[in-house]
């Protein structure tokens, strides 16, 4: 395997392992705060709110919003004559992830697609509990989606009176698609078959381990692009033609 390829193949390793679980047990949770399915569908958390208290606890005052991961449903595994069910099945499934934006008025925006985590889609290199397969969720996100706001656009756009506005309508779209993601794409009999659902959510703000992820990727995808570039100077002299020889 080449540099190239290398590169490539951690990056994308990397990317993988950076997208979060789905496969969790009760102490991956202790990040997270517990949220009503009701601030899903409504896309907010009221300004009083306690969970958006915490999620700004830290932040300076000129910062005006927050990324978060937002697990709108998790189920736990179901007791069978008394005990969890074990084997290769996760003590508790968060099947969809929401990568969003909260502001400190508690409005909620799009900071990414809503995906499965990779860690229970299917193909993987074990016997590990799956819902879903990577093939089927690629279909789906080619042929779905959402606006989203990256890390550049999130400012202007919360201070952009039009953006407010249109909130709840683009909210409803986000809405919209990770129920459609859940429904169309998790194996839905299969989870049912395992798990009880919970009552609430969970949200956690996104960690400065991310963070780091997100620096590395940026620098090998910069490598990456290095390698590249030497390797197609590498071929362009090469077959460069040979200099003429004056006797």
């Amino acid at each position: 395997m080449n540099d190239l390829s290398w590169i490539r193949y951690w990056r994308n390793s990397l990317a993988d392992a950076d997208s979060g679980k789905g496969a969790l047990n009760k102490r991956d949770l202790n990040g997270y705060h517990h949220i009503k399915r009701t601030n899903f569908s409504l896309g907010m958390l009221e300004p009083s709110s306690g969970i958006l208290k915490k999620l700004f606890v830290d932040e300076e005052d000129k910062v005006l919003v927050v990324k978060a991961h937002y697990r709108p449903v998790l189920y736990t595994i179901t007791k069978q004559h008394g005990q969890d069910f074990r084997g290769a099945v996760p003590q508790i499934l968060s099947p969809v992830i929401c990568p969003i934006w909260i502001t400190r008025e508690g409005l909620f925006f799009s900071a990414g697609t809503p995906y499965i985590p990779r860690d229970v889609l299917a193909p993987q290199a074990d016997d590990k509990f799956t819902i879903a397969e990577v093939s089927k969720l690629d279909d789906f996100l080619t042929t779905h989606s959402t606006p989203s706001y990256s890390d550049e656009e999130i400012i202007s756009a919360i201070l952009s009176k039009e953006t407010i506005a249109e909130q709840n309508e683009l909210w409803k779209q986000y809405h919209k698609l990770a129920q459609e993601l859940f429904g169309e794409v998790c194996a839905k009999q299969k989870i049912s078959e395992l798990y009880t659902v919970l009552e609430d959510g969970v949200i956690g703000k996104i960690d400065d381990v991310t963070g780091a992820s997100t620096h590395i990727l940026s620098c090998m995808t910069s490598y990456q692009t290095l390698i590249t570039l030497r390797h197609f100077y590498t071929l362009m002299r090469q077959n460069l033609p040979q200099p003429m020889r004056f006797a």
